[in-house]
């Protein structure tokens, strides 16, 4: 396939778009368009979120605590104080949602085995997954 418009002849840009991906160009519009499924969606290992010693019992990390296990403030800062413990174990659509939810608010974490996933679900450079 040429890196050309077959349209206008303008060197076409390569996109992907949440489930699509393909080639559009940028003066007249043209695109071919196809699926596109990110790697962390065909990700079927199972990781683990484990919260770390070290973790203070502040507000910002009870509330994150607490928001995603379901649990209140006093469970939330037994956990903490328990540390390491693991909280969650899922695939790893599952598993960024909570690390970003869990690292925004401070928490600290420890994916096992390693997170191989940028913050928008692409691998990291030179990850391999398998």
């Amino acid at each position: 396939m040429s890196d050309h418009c077959p349209d206008c002849d303008t060197i076409l840009e390569d996109f992907i778009e949440g489930s699509s991906m393909g080639q559009r160009c940028p003066n007249c519009g043209w695109s071919l368009v196809t699926m596109y499924t990110p790697p962390i969606l065909e990700d079927d290992r199972e990781y683990a979120i484990t919260l770390l010693a070290g973790n203070d019992a502040s507000p910002a990390v009870l509330k994150a605590i607490s928001h995603l296990m379901g649990c209140n403030y006093i469970t939330a800062r037994r956990l903490v104080l328990e540390a390491p413990k693991v909280l969650f174990a899922g695939h790893a659509s599952d598993i960024l949602g909570w690390k970003t939810k869990l690292e925004s608010a401070g928490v600290l974490i420890a994916i096992t085995p390693e997170f191989p996933y940028s913050e928008d679900g692409q691998l990291l450079n030179g990850a391999v997954i398998g």
